[in-house]
């Protein structure tokens, strides 16, 4: 095979070779035969002829600056799907599919996943993390936990992924409490960006349906109202959840069971503590739990609730979530229950 090769190479190389020899050549010598491989005398007018007729130089620079102009570009538009380098614990952007893009014209946010979004690596600096204010850190611990709430609260129970749920969940609480009141602690902030990779990385939800419509409710109050990611999270998680625990009321009763240690014989009372501990402890973090707590929002007028509904439903085109399906009346009747708080 190599003597094969060998010999398609050197048939590749031939005709170069003769390109080559044939410029230093006169048009006498080119087409004279015998065939003359090496010129008589060598002589570069062509050359001259070339760089008078020709303004190479010119197509030389141009050629430069472009391919400078075009890799600056790349590596400007280019470098963040290369790597991440992470600085708030929360958004999982660094391992996640995920990106939400907002239109300020028309006030609405819409998601994008692709596995194109995740980079190739990152880096993950728990010092740049303790630079945040404590809101940010609030928020932050928030986004983390709805992550993996979004994904637990599903139709599917899966064992061993529902334990890594939990067991994620209990870390972030408790680093999350020592975090926001003393935002420089390194370790928990480095316990924290390190529970916000897995939190949206996809494995505390593997074999489920994602839910992800308390993502969508929080969306449409931050499209319309500008308030932080986690707050708007904060504001409709425990209106949700009321509204949608009859689905499945085992599943917040294991939840309250396994991530607050709560114990109760009754299912349902268990159900309900553990959406009470919840709503507590985003209060703790200082985060809004409705809209009256929120000072981005207030409490709003029900032609505003209607709207916020219309917006999440897509105008009546789509119902969010798979705990239970929720339709535009059904989103209206959370954002109702979570403008009287």
């Amino acid at each position: 095979i190599f003597f094969f090769c060998s010999i398609v190479a050197f048939t590749m190389l031939v005709p170069f070779v003769w390109m080559v020899s044939a410029s230093f050549k006169l048009n006498s010598e080119i087409f004279s035969y015998p065939v003359k491989w090496i010129p008589e005398v060598f002589r570069t007018l062509n050359y001259e002829k070339v760089w008078q007729s020709i303004p190479f130089l010119q197509y030389f620079l141009n050629t430069l600056k472009l391919a400078v102009i075009i890799t600056l570009l790349q590596l400007f538009t280019c470098s963040l799907a290369a790597f991440a380098c992470g600085h708030h614990a929360a958004a999982g952007s660094e391992t996640s599919a995920s990106s939400v893009l907002t239109n300020q014209e028309t006030g609405s946010k819409r998601g994008l996943s692709t596995h194109l979004n995740r980079p190739k690596f990152a880096i993950m600096n728990p010092e740049l993390a303790c630079t945040l204010p404590v809101y940010q850190v609030a928020c932050g611990v928030t986004d983390i936990m709805m992550h993996t709430l979004d994904r637990y609260f599903n139709p599917t129970d899966n064992e061993v992924t529902d334990a890594l749920a939990e067991a994620l969940l209990r870390t972030v609480i408790a680093n999350g409490r020592t975090a926001v009141a003393d935002p420089h602690n390194y370790e928990a902030m480095s316990e924290l960006m390190w529970a916000g990779s897995l939190s949206h990385n996809g494995l505390t939800g593997l074999g489920g349906q994602e839910d992800f419509a308390v993502h969508q409710l929080g969306h449409e109050l931050s499209a319309m109202f500008d308030t932080a990611h986690g707050a708007s999270l904060a504001t409709v998680w425990d209106s949700w959840a009321l509204a949608v625990m009859d689905a499945k009321p085992s599943r917040f009763a294991r939840y309250a069971k396994n991530v607050w240690g709560i114990s109760d014989s009754d299912e349902k009372e268990l159900a309900l503590a553990g959406i009470q501990a919840t709503r507590e402890y985003f209060s703790s973090l200082g985060m809004p739990v409705g809209f009256r707590e929120n000072q981005d929002i207030g409490e709003q007028e029900d032609n505003v609730i209607r709207e916020l509904a219309n917006r999440c439903s897509y105008q009546k085109t789509r119902t969010i979530g798979t705990f239970r399906q929720l339709d535009e009346n059904g989103i209206y009747e959370i954002y109702k229950q979570a403008n009287q708080k």
